[in-house]
C-alpha cells in the first residue's frame, strides 16, 4: 500500500524549495525596488513613502560603472506616480564608485547614512548641499566629515 502522508510531504518539500531556490534567483537579479533615471532605490517606509538610495548590482564590482564625476541625489524620486522623499544613503550605494568625484544632494535634510556608501571613492569627494542647509549638513554627524560647499 501507498502511504499517502509520506508521498505528499516529499511532494510538498519539493515544491517549497522549488519555489525559495525561484524565489532567491529572482530577487538577487535585482538588489532595489526601483530605479529612476541613474539611481536605484529601495523603499524604506511605503506609509511615510520613504526611500533610500542604494547600490546598482548584488556583487557590487560592477556597481554603477557608467556614473562618473558628478552625481546627482535628489530630494525626490516619483514610481508609479508616487512621490517618495529620499531621506538616505543606503549601505554600499556607491561602492566602487572611483570615478565620482562630485555629489550634489538636493534635500535641505542630510539625508542619513547607512555602512559605507562611499567606499573606495576619493576622500577629496566634493559633496555639494543647498547654501541655505551647508550649516546643517555641517553638523550633521555623518556628513560633517565630507568636504561640503553649497550651491544656489
Amino acid at each position: 500500500p501507498v502511504n499517502y502522508k509520506i508521498k505528499f510531504r516529499r511532494n510538498m518539500t519539493t515544491t517549497i524549495l522549488t519555489f525559495a531556490i525561484t524565489l532567491l534567483s529572482v530577487t538577487g537579479a535585482w538588489a532595489y525596488d526601483f530605479k529612476v533615471g541613474d539611481l536605484c532605490y529601495n523603499i524604506t517606509d511605503k506609509g511615510s513613502k520613504t526611500v533610500e538610495v542604494t547600490f546598482e548590482q548584488e556583487s557590487l564590482e560592477n556597481n554603477y560603472s557608467y556614473l562618473s564625476e558628478v552625481v546627482t541625489i535628489p530630494a525626490t524620486a516619483t514610481y508609479n506616480n508616487t512621490k517618495y522623499s529620499v531621506t538616505s544613503i543606503g549601505e554600499f550605494a556607491f561602492y566602487n564608485c572611483s570615478a565620482i568625484t562630485q555629489i550634489t544632494i538636493l534635500a535641505a535634510e542630510p539625508p542619513g547614512i547607512s555602512t559605507f556608501p562611499f567606499y573606495n571613492i576619493s576622500p577629496d569627494m566634493l559633496v555639494s548641499v543647498p547654501a541655505e542647509a551647508l550649516d546643517t549638513y555641517k553638523k550633521t554627524e555623518t556628513w560633517k566629515e565630507f568636504k561640503l560647499q553649497g550651491f544656489p
